[in-house]
């Protein structure tokens, strides 16, 4: 719905954006350009192709895969099982579910699809909201930098150091370790100042 909200916003605004008021006005157009622009011409076409088709599609149908055949659950079970014994409740199930999801979407989009479980976990057990969201968001960021996946960054590294992606993998293995451990450390001292049970 979102998505189909801000498509017509879009095609709406093309039409009547030399009506909407500063400093949001667009210039008048005819008929006949605004209709290429909207289909055909690469000043928008691009930008559509890019984010609707190449990624956006991907998030939701990998999120909607992940949800509906149980990944999600399998992720959290684990992170439950590895988070017993430490006084951090759900944050550090949040913690270990964004890197495990995060090293195999390579981007933050793992907020999409741990965030939904992790997030209502740790508020029933006392984390603030912002803690909540901080520590997802946190964690959800390191997928940038977790092999093998490592989103765009491992590419373009790879490509203006001139080596191969594997020995860019090897590099980014210690960076990954210590952004999630520090991100566990957190919540788990985080976990014993609010006297939290472990899961």
């Amino acid at each position: 719905l979102t998505f189909a909200m801000l498509g017509v916003f879009a095609v709406v605004y093309a039409f009547l954006g030399n009506h909407v008021p500063e400093p949001f006005t667009g210039p008048p157009m005819a008929i006949k350009r605004i209709i290429p622009r909207l289909t055909v011409r690469p000043l928008y076409s691009a930008t559509t192709t890019i984010a609707f088709a190449n990624y956006i599609w991907l998030l939701l149908f990998w999120g909607l895969l992940l949800e509906t055949s149980g990944a999600g659950r399998f992720v959290t079970a684990m992170a439950k099982g590895l988070s017993k014994k430490l006084p951090s409740g759900p944050g550090l199930v949040a913690a270990i579910a964004g890197a495990v999801i995060g090293s195999a979407a390579g981007g933050s989009t793992v907020v999409i699809i741990t965030g939904s479980i992790t997030i209502p976990m740790m508020k029933q057990v006392g984390y603030a909201a912002h803690q909540a969201g901080g520590i997802v968001a946190a964690s959800a960021s390191g997928a940038g930098i977790s092999p093998p996946r490592m989103g765009i960054v491992g590419f373009i590294m790879a490509d203006q150091l001139g080596v191969p992606y594997l020995t860019i993998m090897k590099m980014m293995v210690y960076v990954m370790l210590v952004w999630y451990v520090s991100i566990m450390a957190y919540v788990v001292s985080l976990g014993g100042r609010m006297k939290l049970k472990p899961v």
